[in-house]
């Protein structure tokens, strides 16, 4: 019996770890393309099918699982999220014990959250920083022509007082 409480905590530990790269790829290719290949979402679901067969909990993580898809969808629906993101979600909830699919999608909206200020901060501080479009003609003549007062009007009329020439 320890050979085969061995065996099966080696396949979760390969099934897992295949999970992992499986999201890994989701991530770039979501980065560099902006869009989430169906192709890793079903290998997902088929390796959390495989892990919740060998808990006996397959039925519950279904339930789960369509739960969670369609509070996603609803969420797509309303702009919040991309729909890559709805079967990531929906494939995610396979992957873990049945109990743990609350704290699973709390961690990924606390992830997703502190991502979201990593955006923003700097978005936030450029912008206060950034001349229009009209200031940013008026800096390049201003640096050819010498006309530091053309400028200095454009700085103080845009408010930009954190900029320099």
């Amino acid at each position: 019996m320890l050979h085969m409480n061995a065996a099966i905590d080696l396949l979760r530990l390969a099934l897992l770890t295949s999970a992992m790269l499986c999201l890994g790829w989701a991530s770039i290719n979501d980065l560099a393309a902006r869009t989430i290949p169906d192709l890793s979402a079903f290998a997902l679901l088929l390796i959390g099918l495989v892990l919740r067969l060998i808990d006996g909990t397959a039925s519950v993580a279904l339930a789960l699982s369509a739960t969670v898809f369609v509070f996603a969808a609803l969420c797509w629906r309303s702009g919040w999220v991309g729909g890559g993101d709805v079967k990531l979600l929906a494939a995610c909830a396979w992957l873990v014990p049945p109990p743990w699919v609350p704290d699973l999608l709390l961690a990924i909206g606390l992830a997703g959250g502190l991502l979201a200020v990593f955006y923003l901060i700097p978005h936030r501080m450029t912008a206060a920083c950034r001349l229009p479009r009209p200031a940013r003609l008026g800096r390049r003549l201003a640096g050819a022509r010498g006309g530091g007062r053309f400028l200095g009007w454009f700085q103080v009329r845009f408010g930009c007082s954190c900029c320099t020439p």
